[in-house]
């Protein structure tokens, strides 16, 4: 393997040409200006190249778009439901288990009582977990709701629809 003389070197160069190693801040504020200038002439320049998108296609990607935010919100709310439903499903099964437990108990049915309070327990704790996943439903509802109506592209959809059909009549 070879010696490596770049150590040497730049003690040499650091004795005879100091200045190639002494910067100052204006020296360094005035590089990083120029680079910034080349680099954003270099953006404007790519910028001014790149093509507009037909009004076409920018029709379609603003339709896919408002497509999926309503399959979303619709979506979202079709489990808003779900978990609603659920949630009525397990308390009106509560009050059945709580009614059979009551009615085994004046029947003297010990054990038919403890089934039903073990039952009702358990459907308790199924009610808890459900209405937490309403919870987090309403809110992600609400979400897929404000994303919905935050859409700010429907002006420019109608902008693009006559400029398309303007565009039709004149091949015409």
């Amino acid at each position: 393997m070879g010696t490596n003389y770049f150590g040497l070197a730049a003690k040499q160069n650091l004795k005879t040409r100091p200045q190639d190693f002494i910067l100052d801040e204006d020296e360094i504020a005035n590089t990083i200006n120029k680079k910034i200038k080349e680099i954003h002439a270099l953006h404007k320049k790519n910028d001014e190249a790149k093509p507009k998108p037909s009004p076409s296609r920018e029709f379609d990607q603003l339709q896919r778009t408002l497509f999926k935010l309503k399959q979303i919100a619709e979506g979202r709310e079709n489990n808003l439901n779900n978990a609603a439903g659920t949630v009525s499903n397990l308390e009106d099964r509560i009050k059945e288990a709580t009614a059979k437990q009551l009615k085994a108990n004046k029947a003297g049915n010990k054990a038919a009582e403890r089934t039903y309070r073990q039952q009702a327990g358990h459907l308790q704790d199924e009610l808890a977990d459900a209405k937490q996943r309403h919870k987090i439903a309403e809110v992600e509802n609400k979400r897929a709701v404000a994303a919905l109506n935050a859409f700010d592209g429907y002006a420019r959809i109608e902008e693009l629809k006559k400029e398309m059909e303007l565009k039709e009549n004149k091949d015409k």
